[in-house]
């Protein structure tokens, strides 16, 4: 969470916003991808339950229905995966929410098996 508006957060140039934040100015987990091609992108879905809506005096409106949505993407570039997570982050147990409206970005398959993860193809690391 930030104390304050986005815009302290992020600087403009010619190539437009850039990032800003206590390693700006030193090596960050993205400095491998910058400047790369994405090799190759996988999705993962996760299937929601919907529960039929209920009015306020209690009766159901509708039926119960499933949806699958897209909670992960997973981008390779030559030297490494990052994965983008719909995820809200639990602190302070390093947990996550999903599906959340906030983006997580994650840089190893061991933190994505933490946050519940499973499938190995779409944990498999690049390079």
């Amino acid at each position: 969470m930030l104390d304050e508006p986005i815009e302290y957060r992020r600087a403009s140039s010619d190539e437009g916003p850039q990032r800003v934040g206590p390693d700006a100015a030193g090596m960050r987990a993205f400095t491998s991808c910058l400047g790369s091609p994405v090799r190759a992108a996988e999705c993962h879905w996760q299937r929601l339950q919907i529960r039929p809506g209920r009015r306020a005096d209690g009766s159901v409106i509708g039926t119960a229905y499933s949806i699958d949505v897209p909670v992960a993407v997973r981008l390779d570039f030559p030297a490494t995966a990052v994965w983008f997570v719909a995820g809200m982050p639990q602190f302070p147990n390093a947990g996550a929410f999903i599906p959340a409206d906030e983006i997580m970005v994650v840089f190893s398959a061991k933190k994505m098996r933490d946050l519940g993860f499973n499938d190995a193809t779409f944990l498999r690391t690049v390079g």
